[in-house]
Formats: structure tokens, sequence, C-alpha cells
């Protein structure tokens, strides 16, 4: 009986297994068409050969349709499959404990229950792995296509994201694919992935062969090399789908070997031969996470453009590119500016918090460095909050002004150079580029115009009061708590001898406490979204603050007590809609 694959799809396991019980045989049809992948995979592990695996797996089957009704716990389903499918494996070359008429008889009964095309759909994973080899060794511009597509099931659209073509272009490709798979390598496709080979199967090259194709070679310590490519994860901008911004460059020259993902950094290693590769970054990182740290690691560049990584017995590989490929990274010329590397991530640390997260928005979404005559500010600003310090001048030229860094490349500048000394910058057209002389990044500018932040900083204050760091930062962060989670609204009552910080919500109505001042002059009751107070007090490393205010919705600036070169400004709420 042939099932309908769109009965039962809504229902869990658990209610599956319900069904199949009370003898349901769609419910059954359902539930095997879910775990027989896992399943399929298991026996073939475990058989000698294709012919047992399909024998042992229409065995499994039927043993669940006539034991499931013995099933007590149905969370345990997975775990009771997976015995049955290990025993009727062992139970296949236990001489007498299975013979053809058994086969046969299990067979008929299954045919009666599951569709046959569950089965082939399974046959067919086997088959794919048999047509590898020949998908590797197509021609380079259609390779990655075919990979995607046969061997990692993406879908067409999938490929044209990832690869930046016109998804008419992906399908162009896989239909010449199609055309090589049968006429060069004798492999035929049946439906829309299916592929099957005619003939004798498709064998790897020799090992000797592949040898006489290894390029580049070099080997290095595993955690030197992990620790910079797990930073580079989040280099990469998320609205860039081109495949090299998500990949390593690799390249082995004299007693180095350098990496680039518009990062580029040397690592330790001893280089046997030269060469460049490119190859997948988050792949790279998968492989070397699960290789031990007290190993040498050996990397070469085989034919076809993949890699080899041995440690110890393990071998994995992994399909790049050809180095030539990737963009090349600007290098450090003309004029530089030098900064120290500790003000460089002082001013990051101080400012990058405040910056905006949203696209819609740009020219906010990054720092923004004001070449001012006698010092450089560094500001970041979301439209609800500001944060601003200040280091010495740069000495740029006359007639740049400044720059914006995107907030994605400002918050890889610290692990790019934890302990730099130095770091140097070069300003290009739309680029610029930070270097220490070992490691390099390299970002877009952010090309629009940044805000007249100075217009809308308070020139003075009718209120300054005078407190300390952490009894302040304390007493919020408790009264933060009982807020409402939907505005984080809280109450600041300030006066020459105490801050009331509280909030009000329905179900707790008001809770309060308060903070003694070491200073104050005048008073004022103003409204805050307590996640921005936080986050403002959290990056003040002084032990007092000051916060001076003017009118209850005007601006509130809070200052560090002894670090004139800091500030940060947050507009407040208004109180009878916070509390709405």
């Amino acid at each position: 009986m042939r099932y309908d694959s769109s009965t039962h799809t809504d229902l869990t396991d658990e209610e599956l297994i319900q069904l199949v019980q009370t003898e349901d045989e769609l419910a059954f049809a359902q539930l095997a068409a879910r775990h027989s992948f896992r399943i399929w995979q298991l026996v073939v592990l475990n058989s000698r050969q294709t012919r047992d695996a399909e024998e042992i797996f229409q065995d499994i089957w039927v043993s669940v349709w006539e034991n499931i009704g013995t099933l007590r716990e149905v969370s345990s389903f997975g775990a009771w499959l997976s015995k049955i499918a290990y025993t009727a494996c062992r139970r296949y070359y236990t001489p007498k404990s299975h013979t053809g008429g058994e086969i046969l008889q299990s067979t008929e009964k299954l045919a009666e229950t599951i569709d046959r095309d569950v089965i082939a759909h399974f046959r067919e994973a086997e088959l794919r792995a048999e047509v590898t080899a020949a998908v590797h060794h197509l021609p380079e511009k259609v390779r990655t296509v075919a990979v995607r597509y046969y061997l990692e099931m993406w879908t067409v659209k999938e490929i044209a994201e990832e690869l930046d073509l016109a998804v008419g272009t992906v399908k162009t490709r896989l239909r010449d694919i199609r055309t090589l798979l049968r006429e060069e390598f004798g492999v035929e496709e049946v439906g829309s992935r299916r592929v099957m080979a005619r003939g004798e199967k498709i064998s790897e090259p020799s090992p000797e062969k592949i040898k006489e194709d290894y390029g580049m070679e070099f080997t290095f310590e595993r955690d030197e090399l992990l620790l910079f490519l797990q930073a580079l994860q989040g280099v990469r901008d998320g609205q860039n789908t081109s495949p090299i911004l998500s990949d390593v460059l690799i390249r082995a020259e004299g007693d180095t070997i350098d990496l680039e993902v518009n990062v580029k950094m040397n690592v330790e290693g001893t280089v046997k031969t030269e060469g460049t590769i490119t190859v997948p970054s988050k792949k790279l990182v998968d492989v070397l996470k699960k290789l031990p740290a007290d190993k040498p690691i050996d990397l070469v560049v085989a034919a076809k453009d993949s890699i080899e990584i041995t440690c110890g017995d393990g071998v994995y590989k992994i399909i790049g590119r050809p180095g030539e490929e990737s963009t090349q990274l600007p290098s450090a010329e003309g004029e530089i500016l030098s900064i120290a590397g500790e003000t460089l991530r002082d001013v990051i640390q101080k400012t990058a918090y405040a910056a905006s997260t949203e696209k819609a928005r740009p020219f906010l979404s990054g720092l923004y460095f004001n070449f001012l005559k006698d010092r450089t500010e560094v500001v970041a600003t979301d439209g609800k909050r500001l944060a601003l310090t200040q280091c010495d001048s740069l000495n740029a030229r006359a007639e740049i002004n400044g720059f914006i860094v995107p907030l994605k490349a400002v918050k890889e500048i610290p692990r790019t150079f934890p302990e730099s000394i130095e770091v140097d910058i070069s300003i290009f057209e739309n680029e610029i580029c930070f270097t220490d002389g070992n490691a390099t990044l390299t970002t877009q500018l952010v090309d629009r115009e940044y805000p007249n932040y100075q217009k809308i900083i308070p020139k003075t204050s009718t209120g300054k009061t005078v407190v300390s760091k952490d009894q302040i930062l304390s007493v919020t962060r408790r009264i933060a708590l009982r807020s409402n989670p939907k505005n984080h609204a809280i109450c600041l009552e300030i006066d020459t001898e105490r801050i009331r910080v509280s909030t009000r919500t329905p179900e707790l109505a008001e809770v309060h406490e308060t903070v003694p001042v070491v200073s104050g002059i005048g008073s004022v009751r103003i409204g805050f979204d307590a996640r921005l107070l936080i986050e403002a007090l959290d990056h003040v490393d002084t032990e007092f603050v000051s916060i001076e205010l003017t009118k209850e919705l005007e601006p509130v600036l809070i200052k560090p007590v002894g670090d004139d070169g800091y500030v940060f400004l947050v507009m407040p709420l208004l109180l009878d809609t916070a509390w709405a």
C-alpha cells in the first residue's frame, strides 16, 4: 500500500506512536519516513554489503510494527528503535538466526505498509557517495555549484546567494554539470537530486597520483591558528553574501603563515612548501576544534584545490579555491597615523557600546573619529544616548576631518590587537587599514556625514550631583529587575542629600531604594531606561560619577569624576507615559 505523505505530517512522534499502537498503518508509514534515514545510515555502517543492508533495514521496520505495542515510555522511542536496529544487524550475521524464508516474509509484510520509495530514497544516499569523486573532478567553473547542490544539498536559491550569482546562472551551470556527469564520468541523474552511477564505480585518484599534485605544505600548532580563526568569525558583514568574505586565504611563505579575511595575521609554523589557497573559514574552525591541542598538525594542498589536514591518525579534507581568487587587502602605505594600542582599545571600550545597531541608520552604526586641532574625539550614539571620549591628536592631513569605522570592524580591533603597543592607521579613498606589523585589519569606511553631536551636549547645567559609582550602579540594577520589561523605566528623584531610585508596575506597585550623595546642587525628578543608565555606569572606571542636568526632559550628562576626557549623555523618559 502506498502511503499519502501529506497524512499525519503535523503530528508529533508521540501522537504517531499512539496511533501506530492502534494499528494505524498510515501513521506507521509517516513515523518510518521520519526515522528511516538515521536507521539506514546505522545499518549501512554495520552491514557487509548493500544487499544485506536492505534486508536488515526491512526486518527492522517489521520488528517495530510487531513490537511497538510493548513500548510503554513513548519518549524513549529513539533509543528503543536504535536497540532494535543494532540487534537486527547482529542477528543477521549469527548462524541459524536468519533464513531466506524469514527475509521474504518480512519483505512482503513491510511492502504492505511502507511505500518502497522510502527505501529507494535511502539507497540513493549510498549511491551518491559513489559519484563524489566525479563531482570533485568537474571543471573549476562549475565544481562549487555541483558540490553545494549534490553533496551538501543546498537549494538553487541558496547557491545563488552564496556565490553572488543569478538564479538563472546557477540553473544553467547545473545543466552543464548533468551533461558532464553523464558524458565524462558515466553518471546519470534521476529526478531532482537522485544521482546513480552507470557501470563501474568511479574510484578516487590513487594516493600516488594525489601526492604528485600536492602544492603548499606546512605544520603548525592548533591553538594559535584556532584562536585567530575564531576571532575572524565576527568579521564578515551579515549583509554580504560573497563567499570570498566567508573564506580565509592561507599563504605560506618563508617562515610564516599569513591568514586573511579582511584581517591578516601571521601565525607561527614550519613551511615546507610555499603556496596559497582559499578555504571556508567556518569549516576550517570546525575541523580544528576536533583535533587535540598537544599534537602538531600538517596541512597540505592536494589536487583540485582541496586541503588535507592531518593530525595523528586523523585526516580531514576541505574543498577550497585558488588563493589568487581572494581579494587582496591593501597594504599600509602612504601617510600613516599612529596611535598607542592601549589608547585605541580604551576609546573603543568607552564608546562602542553606544553605537546604533539599526541597519536603517548606517551613519550611526559605527565609531566616529573627529580630528580637532588639539585632540581627537571619538563618538558613538544611537539617538537615545551618546558616549564621547578623547585622545591626543592623530596629526592627520588638513583635508582629513575624520572617519566613521563600521561597528562590526570596531569590535574586531581589540581582538586583532589585544596587546599591541602601537597601531598604525592608513586611510584610503573609502577604506581604512589598521596594522601593528604582525596583524592587519582592513574595512570600508561608512560613507556618510556624522551628525553634529556638539549641538546636543548641554553647555551649562542647573544641577550637579556627585555619587559613588558602585552604590548607584548596584541600586539601579536591583530596581531594574522589578521594572516593566516593556520599557525598563525607572525614576531618579535627586536632591542635595540623596537619590531615590524607584520603579512602578501594575503588579508590584512601587519599589524604591535610596543612595546618599557626596555633594549636590539642585533637585529634579527624572525618568530613565534603566538599561541605558546601567550600561553607561558599567563603562566608568572611577570611584565617583557626576550627574549633571538642566530640566526634566533635557539630556542628562554623566561624567567620571577625575576623568575630564569622557562624557556620557542619555535622554530621559517621560514618566507619565512610562508608568502607563
